[in-house]
């Protein structure tokens, strides 16, 4: 008996310290699954047979639900979630964040989809710079965090639309920006989503009310038109580092940025990087890499496709079609640059366009202010830093001028194995404007004089057909394919640059022959012209 009594207490002991002592329960990430059209806040949410109607985070979102870093929400495909008068949905706040392997992400699932195949979801603000309908109002976004200073967050597979505020309207001026991140933290995705703001902004990026440096910024495969711009920018006291942009598909609306600017004096710029105004000298955004984008389309009232505000360090541009496809003059006052550095903009460290693919052939014949000024225009860098600036590999044709640059503050400009064909027929046709008092090099003797081009190639009259481009483009969008036919000059005339990238646009190897690269963001390949035919056909207008 005395035995039985010992083991009943020690059971008790046992049973008390697992009661008092078990540690509290973990909190595990979850799947939730939103379908505005079945679904109902009041459900759990957990399945695809039970979703809720809106997803948290959203205006008039009713249901119960507890954030887990690593949760993913799961948007219907083929659904539309559109703001009317009587259900304000946006902005979609992000109140919360992830955590080193566990990200928040807000996407779709190809298998739960309405109709007959899959599309992607839809999130609709219902109000378009060029329309008259007002939703939103000024100012307004889609996904936004000011305040909550959320990281580890991915946006993905997923279509946001119509965000800008009408010109048409009272004080209407265009805009609006999808995914709006003023507050977020580090480790920020967006990805393989359709954007189209029919605003001044895609996306805008920045710590302004984070007040601590951020880091890893990828945007990429994404399909964006209808948009003055995207931005990422640092703030004073703060740095961005790790920005990636590539494998995007980004077109250009003509109408649509001449509205904006003669509307209300918005300029595109495609992607603007850099500091806002306050920042002086200090470096605000670093190790920036623009790679395998294809940015074409009609391009107007822009500065550049790639436009850095000043305050970056160490830039890396390579494998990139930039180009104009429109044939009617819209690029307004001239000025207008595929890759822009600031004239005062403290650019340092290394800065390095490789492989990229710049046409203006659809324009060149309309002469100066009509078609693209320049390629490459390199702003007046920081007196006394010490910023290396290497343009190699690029195939420059149908510009004014292929490439600018005030020397200011550059210890080396390495200008080597491009292929230059400028468009002549308007007094300009310069291959480089380069120096202080910017002396003009129009020839490739003249360039080798002044030590560049030693290796570079160049046709003496311009010449549309010098490149060798599968397709000059016709005028509308996806009418150009730059790769390179089989006579092309630019096959194996490049260097070698595989300790920096050893794959073209497309992910072919380079060098695919004779261990010589291409000039371009193509490398030639016997099989390639009609696959790159099919490469990012144009968006359909939503």
């Amino acid at each position: 008996m005395y035995r039985n009594k010992c083991f009943k207490l020690i059971f008790i002991i046992l049973l008390l310290m697992c009661l008092f002592f078990t540690p509290p329960s973990t909190a595990f990430a979850a799947t939730y699954y939103i379908d505005y059209v079945s679904g109902k806040d009041a459900n759990k949410g957990t399945s695809m047979l039970m979703p809720w109607k809106r997803c948290p985070g959203m205006k008039g979102f009713t249901g119960h639900y507890s954030h887990s870093a690593g949760d993913k929400f799961i948007f219907k495909g083929g659904v539309t979630w559109l703001w009317t008068s009587g259900d304000h949905l946006f902005p979609l706040t992000l109140v919360a964040g992830g955590s080193a392997g566990n990200v928040d992400t807000y996407t779709s699932d190809p298998t739960w989809y309405v109709g007959g195949s899959f599309t992607l979801p839809i999130l609709d603000g219902g109000q378009q710079a060029e329309g008259s309908t007002v939703t939103l109002g000024i100012s307004s976004t889609l996904i936004t965090d000011y305040t909550n200073k959320v990281g580890y967050i991915k946006i993905d597979s997923l279509q946001l639309q119509n965000i800008g505020y009408p010109l048409s309207a009272t004080g209407g001026d265009g805009s609006g920006t999808l995914i709006r991140l003023m507050g977020s933290g580090s480790n920020i995705e967006i990805s393989n989503c359709i954007l189209y703001p029919h605003s001044v902004e895609a996306f805008g990026i920045d710590n302004y009310y984070n007040t601590t440096n951020q880091s890893n910024i990828l945007i990429h495969n994404n399909t964006i038109n209808y948009a003055g711009r995207g931005v990422i920018y640092g703030e004073p006291g703060y740095l961005v580092n790790n920005v990636q942009v590539y494998s995007n598909h980004w077109t250009g609306d003509a109408s649509l940025q001449n509205a904006l600017y003669l509307g209300a004096g918005w300029h595109g710029d495609g992607l603007m990087v850099g500091c806002r105004a306050g920042c002086g000298t200090d470096v605000r955004m670093s190790n920036i890499q623009f790679y395998n984008n294809k940015m074409d389309g009609s391009w107007s009232r822009c500065t550049a496709l790639y436009y850095s505000d000043g305050n970056t360090s160490n830039t890396l541009i390579y494998n990139n079609i930039f180009a104009t496809e429109n044939t009617t003059a819209t690029t307004g006052s001239g000025g207008n640059y595929f890759i822009r550095f600031n004239a005062d903009g403290n650019d340092f460290g290394t800065i390095n366009i490789l492989n990229n693919t710049f046409s203006s052939d659809s324009l060149a014949s309309l002469g100066h202010g009509l078609n693209m000024s320049g390629a490459v225009g390199l702003g007046t860098f920081a007196s006394g830093t010490s910023s290396t600036v290497t343009i190699e590999n690029n195939i420059f044709s149908g510009l004014e001028i292929d490439v600018l640059a005030s020397l200011n503050g550059v210890a080396t400009l390495t200008m080597d194995h491009n292929l230059h064909n400028p468009y002549t027929g308007d007094g300009y046709g310069e291959w480089a404007v380069v120096g202080g008092i910017w002396y003009k090099y129009a020839n490739l003797a003249a360039l080798h004089s002044a030590g560049y081009e030693n290796h570079g190639l160049g046709a003496s009259t311009y010449a549309s057909s010098y490149p060798s481009f599968a397709t000059i483009p016709t005028g509308t969008p996806g009418s150009g394919h730059f790769q390179l036919q089989s006579n092309s000059p630019a096959i194996d005339a490049g260097a070698n640059l595989s300790t920096t990238f050893t794959t073209d646009l497309l992910g072919n190897t380079r060098p695919t022959s004779a261990n010589t690269w291409d000039i371009e963001a193509y490398e030639y390949e016997a099989d390639s012209l009609t696959r790159v035919a099919t490469q990012n056909p144009p968006p359909v207008a939503t």
